[in-house]
């Protein structure tokens, strides 16, 4: 018997896969969402920080000259969302969490079909 007929071969060559895939989904979706992010990733330069607060303001207040700048800045400060995709913005964890069963229902897709096509 060859050794990639073997059963167990065939389930840690399985896992390997698996988690090579989660790998690259989660590192695809971390490159997405720092790119997302844009100016809001933390660490930045204060002259940087405060040219992104001046570039808020004046576009507010172009579109609406009468603005209330006090209840703007409050409103920034204290954001009501946590964050994330339109999944109710309840933060990264859920969302994460939907990434790994949707990942998971894709591998077992592709396990059943190369399963089907062994038989």
């Amino acid at each position: 018997m060859r050794w990639y007929r073997s059963l167990y071969w065939r389930i840690a060559l399985g896992v390997v896969a698996f988690l090579a895939a989660m790998l690259a989904v989660q590192a695809v979706l971390f490159v997405w969402v720092v790119s997302q992010s844009g100016r809001s990733v933390s660490g930045q330069s204060p002259v940087r920080l405060g040219l992104a607060i001046a570039f808020d303001l004046s576009s507010l207040l172009e579109r609406e000259p009468n603005a209330d700048i006090a209840a703007y800045v409050r409103a920034q400060r204290n954001p009501d969302d946590r964050g994330g995709w339109a999944i109710g913005n309840i933060g990264p964890i859920p969302e994460g969490l939907i990434a790994w069963l949707l990942a998971g229902v894709v591998l077992l897709g592709v396990v059943r079909a190369l399963g089907e096509r062994a038989r």
